[in-house]
């Protein structure tokens, strides 16, 4: 009995330490680790198929080859967003590109400290939807203008829940582009106006299964 509760107590004591130290409201920027993107690379298809039904991704083959053309420039990919699942799909894209992406994401994702701490070492950082975010926006004109990594912004906001349906998009995402280009040439660069690349992506989610139970419940 007390080895069961030693087992129960101490990680509920952990855990509630862990969520004491982390500032739920606080701007969460990209910590991106390598070993861990490899780990959630190799992981991501098993985990999507297990958790969220996810059967297998498809990706237009002339549409990978039109992105990996453009290795090595600052891009901001746009894709819409009909689901939350969407970043599974974009983190899989990164894999295939070969390329380490930085993803734009609401705060209230990074409130469980284990998924916060993970999405960080994946890429992302956090954004107060609605608001002026001076440090979320601070970040993304610092990671456009270094240019190390591709941007992820996803203009619709939040997800639509309709494939074919894009709701009205975000002024941010071009204005961040704009600043970018002046904080480029405030370092002496001479940035052309496609110095800076926006590229839309669309994605389209359908069931392999009878959804007929799903629409009762």
């Amino acid at each position: 009995v007390i080895v069961l509760g030693l087992l129960v107590r101490v990680p509920l004591g952990l855990w509630s330490f862990w969520e004491r130290r982390v500032d739920r409201f606080g701007f969460r920027p990209p910590r991106l680790s390598r070993p861990v993107v490899r780990l959630a690379h190799t992981l991501t298809p098993a985990v999507a198929r297990r958790l969220w039904r996810i059967e297998g991704m498809e990706f237009d083959p002339d549409g990978l080859e039109a992105l990996r053309a453009l290795k090595g420039q600052r891009v901001v990919l746009c894709p819409n967003h009909p689901t939350g699942l969407d970043p599974l799909v974009l983190f899989r894209l990164s894999s295939l590109l070969g390329e380490d992406f930085n993803y734009l994401a609401c705060q209230e994702g990074f409130a469980n400290p284990l998924k916060g701490w993970l999405m960080q070492r994946v890429g992302c950082y956090s954004i107060i939807r609605g608001t002026a975010d001076r440090d979320s926006f601070r970040m993304s004109r610092e990671l456009l203008a270094a240019g190390e990594r591709w941007v992820v912004m996803f203009p619709e906001g939040e997800a639509c829940g309709q494939n074919d349906i894009v709701m009205p998009f975000q002024e941010g995402i071009a204005q961040m582009a704009f600043w970018a280009l002046e904080d480029l040439a405030k370092k002496g660069e001479s940035p052309r106006t496609d110095a800076v690349r926006p590229r839309p992506a669309a994605g389209r989610h359908c069931h392999s299964w009878t959804v007929g139970y799903e629409i009762l419940e």
